[in-house]
């Protein structure tokens, strides 16, 4: 997979259609498995201030979360 490939259709993808969340998604988990793991979880906060209720980004926030150690804002999620 070349991620930044990805990466960058992911955005365009984002631009074309920001009110979808599974572009948001996606673009968290490529960002994640590029071992980029700061600006995933950046972008899924910034995710989640815009679809608050999706439980995919929650979830992804929360296993972002272990992979820096930050158990105890992880386990509420």
């Amino acid at each position: 997979l070349n991620h930044k490939v990805a990466i960058s259709h992911l955005q365009s993808a984002i631009k074309f259609k920001p009110e979808d969340p599974n572009a948001y998604i996606d673009l968290v988990k490529v960002l994640a498995d590029s071992k980029s793991l700061k600006a995933a979880l950046n972008l899924c906060e910034e995710s989640l201030e815009k679809f608050k209720e999706n439980k995919e980004l929650r979830i992804l926030q929360a296993s972002l979360l272990i992979r820096f150690a930050k158990y105890e804002l992880a386990l509420p999620i």
